[in-house]
């Protein structure tokens, strides 16, 4: 596949809007501090932790809550 580069290659290009889920977790904080070292036009991050004390303050933070888990009633399944 001659001219098709990998995903990894083409993550955090520049000018680009990325939102994170799990921002504040090992990987996705990790992720979004990468996207915005290469330059990305903004980068969003989502979790339901709070920001944590050293978050770099270029990445832009929100606190969201859990949602309520949805009552699903199947037939001949008992709920918990």
């Amino acid at each position: 596949m001659e001219g098709v580069k990998p995903p990894f290659v083409v993550l955090g290009r520049s000018g680009y809007y990325y939102a994170i889920v799990g921002g504040a977790g090992l990987v996705g904080r990790r992720l979004a501090e990468m996207l915005a070292e290469r330059g990305a036009r903004r980068v969003v991050a989502f979790d339901i932790a709070s920001k944590p004390a050293d978050w770099d303050d270029s990445i832009e933070y929100f606190q969201v809550g859990a949602l309520p888990r949805p009552a699903i009633s199947l037939p001949g399944v008992a709920a918990p």
